[in-house]
């Protein structure tokens, strides 16, 4: 196993730096060794025998002398690279360890945040580990992030009541409203989570990337779903047991520790009002057999008429309606 040292500037360059700086400067300098040597992942030997992934490195590990490893899977002579040194100077700075407790604290907060003073309507944490692979982002990017915060917005009724067989110029104007409102959400709260001194990347609500195969950079409906935010329902939509799917969604990616929700069993039981609604005939029994395909055409079709400029439809959005408005209805 090879073994590469730090030249010595990097040590003597943190003993010239105030305590409430090295957070910042240890953060800055692995991040960018993570960018640029594309090291799996980073770790750390508290002295105590103790190892932790780097996300959580400056939230869990009080500081006396500590030694930072990274890993990569390049291969040199057909031995794994390693990286490691102490940074022994950090010795005055009493990080304390980060409780489950104080975990939810800071959790509570945020979502308090969004709630009351963003106006967000849906908040859930997921744990991404075992998806994030699959996200259409640079790898040395979505590596540093092991949860991702999922707001949802409602679409409003009185909007949706205006469309009859087909989307309209006003579900349209709407639908790219809410979009824009959840992306100065997520930067936002991004904004607040980085204040912390933690990294956060809001992805944009509806951003695009392959029209062709209606590709973005990642799905938000998977991140909402793995929040406990909903189950997918049969119309390919997740449906919150509150709001129907008649609410759109937004990711923020984050290395802050946070407790993550649970998934939502499948709970449309016998109701198929959306599949009774569906112009393309594209939703089905299970949702594992919702026809992608015909409900793009028929997506196509209402952009090609001008209805949109678009491919959004929201008549099975308009059908699924969820517990609230169901009781707004009756009254």
């Amino acid at each position: 196993m090879y073994i590469i040292k730090l030249p010595g500037f990097f040590l003597t360059q943190m003993n010239h730096l105030q305590a409430k700086n090295i957070e910042a400067f240890v953060f800055d300098f692995l991040n960018d060794l993570a960018d640029h040597l594309f090291f799996d992942r980073i770790g750390l030997d508290n002295g105590q025998g103790s190892f932790h992934h780097f996300k959580p490195l400056f939230q869990t590990v009080e500081w006396t002398s500590v030694q930072v490893i990274l890993y990569t899977s390049k291969r040199y002579h057909g031995q794994q690279l390693q990286l490691f040194f102490d940074i022994s100077c950090c010795r005055n700075y009493n990080k304390k360890v980060m409780s489950q407790e104080k975990i939810l604290e800071t959790q509570e907060r945020l979502k308090k945040y969004c709630l009351e003073e963003l106006g967000i309507d849906l908040f859930g944490v997921a744990d991404i580990r075992f998806i994030r692979e699959s996200f259409n982002l640079p790898a040395h990017l979505i590596r540093r992030y092991d949860f991702a915060i999922c707001l949802g917005k409602e679409v409003l009724s009185s909007v949706l009541d205006d469309i009859n067989g087909a989307p309209t110029a006003l579900y349209f104007h709407h639908y790219r409203q809410l979009n824009a409102f959840l992306d100065r959400a997520a930067l936002s709260l991004a904004s607040r989570i980085t204040a912390m001194g933690c990294l956060a990347m809001p992805v944009a609500a509806s951003q695009v990337i392959d029209w062709k195969n209606q590709i973005a950079h990642l799905s938000h409906k998977k991140v909402g779903e793995l929040a406990g935010l909903g189950w997918l329902g049969r119309n390919n939509l997740l449906v919150n047991p509150k709001l129907g799917s008649r609410f759109r969604l937004v990711t923020i990616l984050t290395n802050l520790s946070l407790s993550p929700g649970s998934p939502l069993p499948f709970s449309c039981g016998e109701c198929r009002r959306c599949q009774a609604v569906c112009p393309a005939g594209a939703i089905k029994d299970q949702p594992f057999e919702f026809d992608h395909l015909a409900c793009f055409e028929k997506l196509k079709e209402f952009r090609n008429r001008g209805l949109v400029g678009q491919y959004i439809c929201g008549i099975c959005v308009k059908a699924c309606y969820g517990e609230k408005n169901r009781l707004e209805e009756k009254t």
